[in-house]
């Protein structure tokens, strides 16, 4: 995407992930399960960099200059809570880490404006959120029980008045930050949500998807298989579209396995397997259904059209070298082949393709045989 069209929020989260990768750095020293936490850690902090100045130039124009120091130095010692977690590891200390200076700079406001409803103080609510949020309950009510006792104390050492007349409007800005932060951290913290809730969908895709697959040679395994000819068999019959089943069987494998051993065998099961997916069509579907025997579902083929189909893959299997192991100079296959009958189950067509495989093999082997039930029409 060209750099013009990017929009603020692609930056921002393209600053959002390299401080996530710097966190749980390059070599695995962070802990990823930790991710979603440092995410809201960092979501945070760049609140409090918004945040945190813009109150800081309103105190300075107002003519408040302590307050303004006060939050400037607060926000820095805030910022630097990432780097204690780069260095310590620990995500506990790095959110007290963030929470502290703000709440020392709370309790100085609280004390300056000598009220304990001075327009800063109801920023005190956001410790138990951010608490629980960023730990567990106990850190919450860590966080609550301290903002209480500050309360408590703040009513008992201030008279409700304050050193100087309150700036214009400070009651309307403080309350209007405190809800932009805390929309701010919402919309983050919803963003975070959607993305984990996108990976768990891509986690249960690709585990999905797995179950489905043979581990050696990466095709559909048989419960895949056996779902497959089930909808085939439905959409035939609604559609009124046709199929054929192959099955192929590589000949004499036993023997191969008993010669060169299993790890050859299993090299000639990922040939074999490679060189049916590439001969079939994209519509076509082909699994692994036993040891050394494959599926292949031809959709919308029959007669003629699924001979031929069978005949190129015969012919590919018998062509392939194995010079690269020390194998077998050549590997044949027999192929039993059924046409789907209108009106008939899946499971019907599949016996007779397997009769049909038993009389490939009973005929010489290296061969195709049909069905002939199929073939009447």
């Amino acid at each position: 995407m060209p750099k013009f069209a990017r929009s603020p929020a692609d930056y921002l989260q393209a600053l959002r992930s390299r401080l996530l990768a710097y966190l749980l750095g390059k070599t695995g020293a962070g802990d990823p399960s930790a991710e979603p936490d440092i995410q809201k850690l960092i979501s945070l902090v760049g609140i409090a960099v918004i945040i945190g100045p813009s109150f800081a130039l309103y105190y300075a124009v107002v003519g408040i200059p302590e307050l303004s120091i006060a939050l400037i130095v607060s926000s820095i010692v805030m910022l630097s809570a990432l780097f204690v977690y780069k260095v310590r590891r620990n995500l506990a200390l790095s959110r007290d880490y963030f929470l502290f200076p703000f709440f020392c700079y709370l309790i100085y406001c609280g004390y300056y404006f000598g009220n304990v409803v001075s327009p800063t103080t109801f920023w005190m609510a956001t410790f138990p959120v951010v608490g629980v949020l960023l730990g567990s309950k106990r850190a919450g009510i860590m966080w609550l029980a301290l903002v209480l006792v500050f309360i408590a104390v703040l009513s008992g050492l201030t008279d409700g008045a304050s050193p100087s007349p309150l700036p214009p409007h400070l009651y309307a800005m403080s309350l209007a930050g405190m809800i932009i932060s805390i929309f701010l951290f919402v919309l983050m913290i919803d963003g975070a949500r959607r993305r984990a809730l996108a990976n768990l969908e891509d986690a249960n895709a690709a585990v999905t998807e797995l179950a489905r697959r043979d581990s050696l040679t990466g095709l559909y395994n048989r419960r895949y298989v056996w779902e497959t000819l089930a909808r085939e068999e439905t959409y035939a019959q609604q559609v009124g579209e046709s199929f054929s089943i192959l099955l192929v069987d590589i000949d004499r494998f036993k023997v191969i396995n008993d010669t060169f051993g299993h790890v050859t065998g299993d090299i000639v099961l990922k040939d074999v397997a490679s060189v049916i997916q590439s001969t079939i069509g994209e519509r076509d579907f082909c699994g692994r259904y036993g040891g050394e025997e494959f599926l292949v579902l031809l959709k919308g083929r029959q007669s003629a059209a699924a001979a031929s189909c069978a005949e190129h893959i015969r012919c590919a299997i018998e062509d392939l070298g194995f010079g690269h192991v020390d194998g077998p100079q050549q590997v044949t296959a027999s192929i039993g082949l059924a046409c789907y009958e209108g009106g008939e189950a899946f499971t019907e067509t599949f016996k007779r393709a397997d009769q049909a495989l038993y009389l490939a093999k009973g005929s010489g082997r290296n061969r195709v045989s049909i069905h002939q039930i199929a073939l009447a029409s």
